[in-house]
């Protein structure tokens, strides 16, 4: 059966909104990505940063044990 061209301009529309909130959350991401990095990095050069050493550990023997 031959679908009616207003369903593929529709469907084509809605990729084209789907392309749009990616692109919007890529950047997003990348904003707090760069926004962490930024705090990490002032923390460092100031002497105040903190590792979380229970949470390195757990990461380190969970790697350890392959789960």
């Amino acid at each position: 059966m031959i679908g009616s061209v207003g369903a593929k301009v529709g469907f084509t529309n809605t990729l084209k909104e789907q392309d749009k909130q990616i692109k919007n959350q890529k950047v997003e991401n990348t904003q707090i990505k760069e926004d962490k990095v930024s705090a990490i990095s002032q923390s460092l050069k100031n002497g105040t940063y903190k590792i979380n050493l229970n949470a390195t550990a757990e990461k380190m023997a969970l790697n350890l044990l392959n789960l």
